[in-house]
């Protein structure tokens, strides 16, 4: 396969959808510096090219369906989405598991994951269609674990699932999405230096058309990314809520690179271990730096905290955020959270194992580094 090219991949979303209006322009330079990283840093083969062109291709169909819906009904825009609870914090610290424990409240909606992967039609304007998207998931998804069953030991996935935001903010290419996945630090670069804005307006875009047929409108959302673009978030979403989880970072860091690794085979046949970390790294530090400027500016009532070992007693942490943001917590939402935890007992699909070591890092040199951190929120450090 010859080198990818961004016309070439529109031209051809455009063909299969016999549409031409991808929405606002501002995702095109995203577009081009992500193939240009990929194309220059990534190592693709022929398959991982293939893959990363079908993973593009896919958000700009879904771009051509989504503002073709807005156009022909323009009342989608007039859609509310008020007072979102954001989920936020470093990755691999248990905000999968909170997210799927929320998303359990019937009063409550959260970000499927079908629906984020396929948002068009609107979800409740063609039941069928909507179980059609949910099977065909879940077929990607059982393929991917027979493919790397490792992936089924380390994270949650279901397609009628609640997923990260990181997916619906990758149709903007400005999201954190392809860094998981590609060896791309040029592209980090890039989006770290751009305005984050035009992603969170897509965001907005796509919760209004999801919620247009089908609420509740009261969304709970989640992606450990958010918090590298707060600033962004706080301006679409005035009224948003944080739930920010809180786990010692030298063994987050640690689980999150072994994730990336496998999510990186699927493209490169050589993944650079030591490279992967120390690009992870310097996300980790930008991400805990940005939250304690946020903190140091947003409104406290707006925030609530849990450490990860809060997470080990689920309802008391669920408990926690509810009555700190004065949620009402009934007693179907406390039935189904516990059904969901009678059917996912950590470590079902055997244990995660993972260093720091493999990835070329120092675990004290790790804990020095992220100790300011660690002080400011009361985060146990794991001896």
């Amino acid at each position: 396969m010859t080198g990818l090219s961004a016309v070439e991949l529109l031209a051809a979303a455009a063909d299969a959808k016999g549409l031409d209006d991808f929405g606002p322009a501002t995702f095109l330079d995203g577009l081009e510096v992500l193939i240009g990283a990929a194309e220059a840093e990534a190592g693709l083969g022929d398959a991982g090219r293939e893959r990363l062109a079908a993973m593009i291709r896919t958000r700009l169909e879904n771009r051509l369906d989504l503002y073709d819906w807005h156009a022909r009904h323009p009342e989608i825009a007039e859609e509310e989405i008020s007072s979102p609870t954001f989920v936020i914090g470093l990755w691999r610290t248990g905000t999968t598991i909170l997210s799927y424990l929320l998303a359990q409240d019937p009063e409550r909606r959260s970000l499927r994951r079908w629906e984020a992967t396929f948002p068009c039609p609107p979800p409740g304007v063609d039941l069928d269609a909507d179980r059609r998207r949910a099977e065909r998931l879940e077929r990607q998804i059982a393929r991917q674990h027979e493919e790397m069953p490792e992936l089924a030991t380390i994270n949650i996935q279901e397609a009628d699932g609640p997923t990260e935001c990181v997916l619906t903010l990758s149709h903007e290419f400005k999201s954190l999405l392809f860094d998981c996945s590609l060896h791309i630090p040029s592209f980090y670069d890039w989006n770290r230096r751009t305005d984050q804005v035009s992603a969170y307006e897509h965001h907005r875009a796509t919760l209004q058309l999801l919620q247009w047929k089908q609420p509740p409108n009261r969304w709970q959302l989640k992606a450990p990314a958010h918090t590298l673009a707060l600033d962004a978030l706080v301006r679409v979403y005035p009224d948003a809520r944080f739930i920010v989880v809180h786990r010692d970072p030298a063994v987050s860091l640690a689980s999150a690179c072994h994730f990336w690794e496998l999510q990186m085979e699927s493209f490169t046949e050589a993944v650079d271990l030591h490279a992967v970390g120390a690009n992870w790294l310097r996300i980790y530090a930008d991400a805990m730096g940005d939250l304690a400027d946020f903190r140091d500016r947003h409104d406290p009532a707006a925030l609530v905290d849990l450490q990860y070992a809060e997470l080990r007693r689920p309802l008391g942490a669920v408990a926690k955020v509810y009555d700190r943001f004065g949620l009402p917590f009934t007693a179907d939402a406390d039935a189904r959270m516990r059904g969901f935890l009678a059917g996912h007992q950590p470590g079902r699909n055997g244990p995660h194992r993972y260093t720091l070591e493999r990835y070329g890092l120092d675990r004290g040199a790790v804990a020095e580094r992220f100790r300011p951190y660690c002080d400011r929120f009361g985060v146990t450090v794991v001896p």
